[in-house]
């Protein structure tokens, strides 16, 4: 599980965190993040290559990728 590090407490916390539908207790089963995604970061899939950009939305750690 790749993901932005402003979405790292919201995956371990089951949801509690989540800006908009936390406070509540966990809404899904806590998940364990495998690599923190920065600003910039390469990312290699195969033959493919893609840079994580931070563009937050519907989360604070909403990325893209170019």
């Amino acid at each position: 599980m790749f993901v932005n590090e402003n979405d790292a407490q919201v995956m371990a916390d089951g949801g509690n965190s989540d800006y908009v539908f936390g406070g509540k207790g966990s809404t899904f089963e806590p998940v364990k993040v495998d690599r923190l995604l920065h600003e910039r970061d390469t990312l290699k899939l195969g033959g493919t290559q893609v840079i994580a950009l931070h563009h937050p939305g519907h989360t604070k750690g909403s990325p893209v990728f170019y």
